[in-house]
């Protein structure tokens, strides 16, 4: 589903609400507030507030402010986790192209509070050593809490690495394996995407 197809679900279910403040980076007062994390491509968005708002509105907002600052850092393209309505994690990428496990997670479990990792597909990954119905418990010894972190994760490593340590629960037992990452290409948001945005969110 593509941004501009978002927007307009999320337009539709905040018509007639209360316009959000203006759109600006800030360090106190309305507007959204930049803190780094990993590096350069990664980071924290937190929206400064000074009255409630629908958070149909407030994502808006947060989407068009990971997608400012990835293009302030001179990135092309950028993804984000929404952590909260107020807060959100940015990933920026400088081709839409990213790296990753290759495989798909249950949708219900991720909703879960800590998100529970459940394989559903591995895409016809080869090799692999994850089956289906395996819950994936951590990467590289950090564990999963939500797909923020999984993100974090695979955005900070070293873009020579070809395989992670993953631990993982299968049928009650808990094992390790050397897993291979894909590179996937598509599927980040670019330029039209944040024009979107922009017309959205003034």
């Amino acid at each position: 589903m593509r941004i501009h197809h978002i927007l307009s679900l999320l337009t539709f279910a905040t018509m007639g609400c209360t316009t959000l403040p203006q759109f600006q980076k800030v360090t106190n007062g309305n507007g959204y507030m930049i803190k780094d994390l990993s590096g350069k491509n990664h980071f924290e968005v937190s929206l400064l507030f000074d009255a409630n708002f629908p958070t149909g509105m407030t994502k808006k907002y947060g989407w068009r402010a990971v997608g400012e600052e990835c293009l302030s850092r001179g990135f092309h393209y950028f993804s984000f986790s929404d952590d909260s309505a107020l807060n959100f994690q940015g990933f920026c990428y400088t081709e839409n192209v990213f790296t990753g496990l290759g495989v798909t997670f249950e949708g219900n479990g991720l909703k879960k509070l800590p998100a529970e990792f459940l394989v559903e597909s591995v895409n016809n990954k080869k090799p692999t050593f994850l089956k289906l119905g395996d819950r994936l418990v951590s990467v590289e010894k950090s564990k999963l809490t939500s797909m923020s972190s999984l993100r974090a994760l695979m955005i900070a490593l070293p873009t020579d690495k070809t395989t992670v340590t993953v631990e993982f629960e299968r049928e009650g037992k808990f094992q390790k394996a050397v897993e291979p990452l894909v590179n996937l290409r598509g599927g980040l948001l670019g330029k039209s995407d944040l024009e979107d945005l922009r017309a959205s969110v003034k």
